[in-house]
């Protein structure tokens, strides 16, 4: 079969998937998991997936992200089928007021995800024909309606057999403050995380769990970034081609669902992170819960890391790049689950700056240019932020996201 041909059957495949899939339909997961089977069935090792995707990629906007998802399930599937050595992916997630979203949804609950249930399904379709191995673990962070024990409800009842083995858990931050454990050392109490302290616990609790080699992933606890794209994160750190992985929904071979209000003031936030964080200048969405890490390397790192808020993917990267570890960036496809986000208010972002501008001063030299803009974001108040965000320099509007950084804009 001549390769326009292949490209040609890949994407007959792909359409047969809707271009902007349910974060919660059944019927629309099985099309994604049987278009996926029969492209890297057709296609494995063959660079007509990635002529397919780059095709579906130069369409519209708005981009067909249910397709071009379908493409990039099937690549993650040929990666991780084509690892030659054993190694574990551990996923980890936070959780904090999400049991709407666990449930299925319902005439009284519209925005269910069941996205429980759904993870263990993307990942057991993912490592299906694969040498590697998974687990998965929810770290409830301290949520006053008990999200940590409804998904360990769910977790005995439906999977009894992951519940023994371990391979699907439930980690309580409160429980292990109290209880002393070394992982949860620095975190004073669950009330001071605001979903940071939770992935920091996890991820030292994971790494402590692993084998050097093994794979640590954070991602959301929503079903924005279907987990079956994991593959093409965790092969090039098996492989030892990287150290880190970020996923991305801002590169030119992502694809994504997003609401126009995050838009404008996400701009600023990259580029104000970035003016005052210039050795992670090739990072351009630092926020995206998608992030891989050789466990062994990654020791240091999370013992040094003391965030406990939203800002925590980026001292972690910060600290990667201080340890010297070998960086690599993958678009990605994500579907914007703000409805029941915790993470949409603007005093979020200025937070979130804050903590950069003392990350730079706890983590890098001083006379590192960006200084004057770490000590412009200290001193903001939030309506001084609000009215920046109201009025923000046009540039920063309408500058390519590459060059969000860079001083001549702002």
């Amino acid at each position: 079969m001549k390769k326009n041909s292949q490209i040609t059957r890949i994407l007959d495949l792909a359409r047969q998937v809707p271009p902007v899939p349910s974060l919660s339909s059944e019927a629309d997961e099985s099309a994604l998991r049987n278009a996926s089977d029969a492209i890297a069935d057709l296609a494995a090792g063959d660079g007509a997936i990635g002529g397919a995707e780059k095709e579906l990629l130069s369409e519209g906007p708005p981009l067909p992200v249910g397709q071009i998802l379908a493409i990039k399930l099937a690549r993650s599937l040929s990666a991780v089928r084509d690892l030659d050595r054993p190694a574990t992916l551990r996923v980890i997630f936070a959780m904090y007021r999400e049991r709407n979203r666990m449930h299925r949804a319902a005439r009284l609950n519209p925005h269910g995800e069941d996205f429980l249930r759904n993870k263990i399904g993307q990942l057991e379709h993912l490592f299906a024909r694969s040498p590697a191995d998974w687990t998965l673990t929810a770290v409830d962070d301290g949520c006053p309606e008990g999200s940590g024990r409804l998904a360990q409800g769910i977790i005995e009842k439906s999977f009894p057999h992951y519940a023994e083995a371990r391979k699907v858990d439930v980690l309580f931050l409160e429980e292990a403050i109290a209880g002393g454990e070394p992982e949860a050392a620095g975190i004073p109490d669950a009330t001071t995380s605001t979903k940071g302290g939770s992935i920091l616990y996890g991820l030292r609790k994971l790494a402590a769990r692993s084998e050097p080699d093994d794979v640590l992933l954070f991602t959301d606890a929503d079903l924005s970034t279907h987990l079956g794209q994991a593959g093409f994160l965790m092969a090039p750190i098996v492989n030892g081609q990287a150290d880190v992985v970020a996923g991305s929904r801002r590169e030119t071979d992502s694809a994504q669902v997003k609401s126009t209000a995050r838009s404008s003031r996400g701009r600023l936030f990259i580029h104000l992170w970035k003016r005052m964080l210039p050795v992670l200048r090739e990072i351009i969405d630092s926020q995206a819960a998608f992030k891989a890490f050789r466990a062994g390397p990654m020791k240091t790192v999370l013992a040094a890391a003391s965030e406990f808020g939203f800002a925590i993917d980026i001292e972690l990267l910060l600290l990667a790049h201080v340890q010297g570890l070998g960086f690599a960036k993958s678009g990605i496809c994500w579907i914007d689950s703000e409805i029941e986000s915790s993470t949409t208010g603007q005093e979020t972002h200025l937070t979130m700056l804050k903590s950069v501008a003392q990350f730079r001063r706890r983590h890098l030299p001083p006379d590192l240019p960006g200084g004057e803009i770490a000590l412009m974001v200290e001193s903001f108040t939030f309506a001084e932020w609000n009215d920046l965000l109201e009025n923000p320099p046009p540039a920063i509007l309408t500058a390519s996201l590459d060059r969000l950084g860079d001083p001549e804009i702002m």
